[in-house]
């Protein structure tokens, strides 16, 4: 039986120049500001994923929620609710998944027989992960609790949005080469 972790996005916020992964803390948050990989790049990560899962380690699910955070897309975290290692990502549209288990699983999970489960606020290891492979990855503490409850009426991101959004429309200048 899958288990398909349906929120696992809630603690990404996507701007046009960058995404922030949120770590909310007891009165704080935890930021990770990185850029993502289009999906496209979706090989070339995996295989990041899976060397590093090799050189340390690095376990099937750290690998797999990093992969859905590092790569846009409309990714499903799939894992074997019995079999606590094997954890999949895929794309149903473009019939795409990575098997991101020690021992590559077939065949390929069916999301639509899954179970739902929430997601959890992502670990200090895939933040590590992130910071390692997310281009420009910077971290820093908010002195506010954001929450995927919360986030719209947050003063923080408020501000982020209106500085992404003025920058994208070129208020700051252009910065061609």
């Amino acid at each position: 039986m899958w288990t398909v972790y349906t929120d696992v996005l809630d603690y990404l916020v996507v701007l046009d120049a960058y995404a922030m992964a949120l770590r909310p803390r007891l009165s704080d948050t935890e930021i990770l500001q990185f850029k993502r990989y289009d999906s496209g790049q979706a090989e070339l990560v995996f295989g990041q994923l899976r060397a590093r899962q090799a050189e340390e380690e690095l376990s099937a699910a750290i690998a797999a929620q990093a992969f859905v955070y590092l790569v846009a897309g409309e990714w499903q975290l799939l894992s074997a609710g019995s079999v606590s290692d094997v954890w999949w990502v895929t794309e149903v549209a473009r019939d795409q998944h990575f098997d991101f288990s020690p021992a590559p699983a077939d065949p390929a999970p069916d999301s639509r027989s899954a179970t739902e489960q929430m997601a959890s606020v992502p670990s200090t290891e895939v933040f590590e992960v992130l910071e390692d492979l997310g281009g420009g990855a910077s971290r820093y503490l908010v002195d506010e609790l954001i929450t995927p409850s919360n986030r719209a009426d947050s003063a923080f991101l408020k501000d982020k949005w209106a500085m992404d959004y003025l920058y994208q429309n070129g208020v700051f200048g252009t910065f061609d080469a």
